[in-house]
């Protein structure tokens, strides 16, 4: 997870630039995520001219370097916008499972663990359409940090070396994950160096080439003959017809006199896709909280 706030952010895309940061200058901006470094990445972006957008997708392309646990290019995205004039704006990269996926052929362990658990990325799809609609650099600076921290490494983190520990068996259970994530079949101990040079490598491909790349070109060739090699399901036609993210209004409510928006379970936007839920989830946060703030037991 992670959230970018910019001062002046209006909606339009030429209009969402941010003021570059001169000495002495006094900056109206913030960014918070799940790992320094990601923050880092977003914080850069905002002092070389990028928008709030564009902070909050090169903190997500970090996040899919030094973050493997909860992010990764092969997830799915989702994202809140929240401009200047209080509208909000969800853009909707929800992932859905390949086309030869039944009850028939995946079974209820397969579900939760391996390659046919796999639904089709819509990582990349999502943050470069953010990208493309509301930020204003370029996708290969939008990468730059991702691609320095894959190639130099990060130190792994006491949590990191624990959550390791909790999936090494299944880490065991592929040469490929075995190699990348473990140290002689253990779990990297905290403070070692973790380097990534193969995800840098297609992260500048990515920027090279383009996202199109990831879905279409060398990449998806990549993903479709390991897949094939490991008796996934995930294949070409998955990968090309992956439909672009949806931008969508976000539903609303009022708290205390303030505007809320949510999106499934956090207290921001919610996607109208799954309207009667996420109204119930606003509903219920307005019921919950009494005036004085206190959850009502």
């Amino acid at each position: 997870m992670l959230s970018v706030k910019q001062g002046e952010e209006p909606k339009s895309r030429g209009a969402l630039r941010a003021s570059r940061l001169h000495h002495g200058a006094r900056a109206e901006a913030a960014a918070a995520t799940a790992f320094p470094l990601a923050t880092d990445a977003a914080i850069e972006v905002l002092r070389t001219g990028g928008n709030a957008v564009d902070a909050a997708i090169a903190a997500a392309w970090a996040l899919c370097v030094c973050e493997p646990s909860a992010s990764g290019v092969g997830g799915q995205t989702t994202l809140l916008l929240y401009m200047a004039d209080g509208t909000a704006r969800v853009i909707d990269g929800n992932s859905y499972a390949p086309k030869g996926v039944s009850l028939d052929v995946v079974t209820e362990s397969q579900q939760r663990n391996g390659y046919r658990s796999c639904t089709i990325p819509s990582t990349p799809a999502t943050l470069e359409y953010a990208r493309e609609r509301f930020g204003v650099l370029s996708r290969e600076q939008l990468l730059e940090s991702a691609i320095r921290i894959a190639e130099e490494g990060y130190a792994i983190t006491a949590l990191q070396h624990r959550q390791m520990g909790w999936v090494a068996s299944m880490l065991r259970d592929s040469e490929e994950t075995s190699r990348l994530f473990l140290h002689n079949g253990a779990p990297p101990q905290p403070g070692a160096i973790f380097r990534q040079p193969v995800l840098a490598k297609m992260l500048r491909r990515l920027g090279d080439k383009g996202i199109e790349d990831f879905y279409r070109g060398g990449i998806a060739g990549f993903i479709v003959e390991d897949m094939r090699q490991n008796n996934g399901l995930l294949n070409g036609a998955d990968l090309a017809d992956c439909d672009l993210p949806v931008e969508r209004e976000a539903l609303r409510t009022d708290y205390r006199g303030n505007a809320c928006a949510s999106w499934r379970h956090l207290l921001l936007a919610t996607s109208p896709k799954d309207q009667r839920n996420g109204t119930k989830r606003l509903r219920w946060r307005s019921i919950l909280f009494s005036g004085s703030g206190r959850i009502l037991r």
